[in-house]
């Protein structure tokens, strides 16, 4: 990524007072309660199908969004993040639903042997990165540490959000990307895509892939 142009947005992560923020974002009005159900179930729809699994590495995990809706799928869930504070924050918000393990690590570098893990699981974080380097060096790292199953998602061209934000000057820190580009990257990390879900499709950028590790 160029001279890191998201240092300050990755800078914001770190703080505290931003961590309880976007702790709490996701239940301030009516419009982003509607906007956070509407991707819960985008994920629902991905994961519905797959075989019993144990094991779950939630990367970034954040300040917990998922960790309810991970425990519902297996008993084992490993949270990393490059934020030790957004993942404090998530403890302390969210205390029922605490992962076994938390790390504090970056995606491209995880602490863990291969074959780790039966699913990694990856929440808006691909669409920070514009180039595909970045992108498929991210995925190559979830692919080591699976033993079966990659689902990430990321903001794809082709909808109303992103006709409107190819107009706008401001230095962007989230990136559309045409699906075949993304389909490109998941190929160059050896993996196969089994399914894709659209938060909502020609509206929002949003969507989320299930893959499986190439045979």
């Amino acid at each position: 990524m160029d001279a890191n142009e998201n240092k300050g947005f990755e800078e914001a992560y770190k703080s505290e007072t931003f961590a309880d923020y976007y702790s709490a974002k996701h239940e301030q009005s009516t419009k982003l309660r509607f906007r956070d159900g509407r991707e819960q179930a985008m994920w629902a729809r991905l994961l519905q199908k797959i075989p019993q699994i144990n094991s779950v590495l939630d990367c970034p995990a954040g300040a917990g969004r998922y960790w309810r809706f991970l425990h519902g799928l297996a008993e084992q869930i490993t949270a990393v993040d490059s934020s030790a504070e957004m993942m404090a924050s998530g403890r302390k918000f969210h205390p029922e639903y605490l992962p076994n393990q938390c790390e504090v690590a970056m995606a491209q570098t995880l602490p863990f042997a291969d074959d780790s893990f039966d699913l990694v699981f990856c929440s808006r974080l691909l669409h920070h990165f514009p180039q595909a380097d970045d992108r498929q060096e991210i995925l190559k790292s979830f692919r080591r540490v699976s033993k079966d199953y990659v689902a990430f998602s990321t903001w794809r061209t082709g909808n109303w959000k992103s006709f409107r934000g190819s107009s706008k000057s401001k230095a962007p820190t989230r990136f559309f990307t045409p699906l075949e580009e993304i389909l490109k990257d998941v190929a160059a990390a050896d993996l196969d895509v089994v399914r894709i879900c659209h938060k909502q499709r020609l509206i929002s950028p949003i969507v989320a892939l299930l893959c499986r590790i190439r045979s």
